[in-house]
């Protein structure tokens, strides 16, 4: 059974180019999501650790 990811497949769409495929060279890696992810993993690695 197919579960959704919460960041696996996030991204913000672009209004300057069109969609491309992610193993392409015309693929525009959105910067903005950065912050994001770091964010996301931190918080991922801080909870674990509290844990443990």
């Amino acid at each position: 059974m197919h579960k959704p990811s919460p960041l696996g497949r996030r991204k913000i769409p672009r209004e300057s180019r069109p969609p491309s495929m992610l193993h392409n060279p015309s693929y525009d890696f959105n910067d903005e999501l950065l912050p994001l992810g770091a964010t996301y993993w931190v918080r991922l690695v801080e909870r674990y650790l509290a844990r443990v």
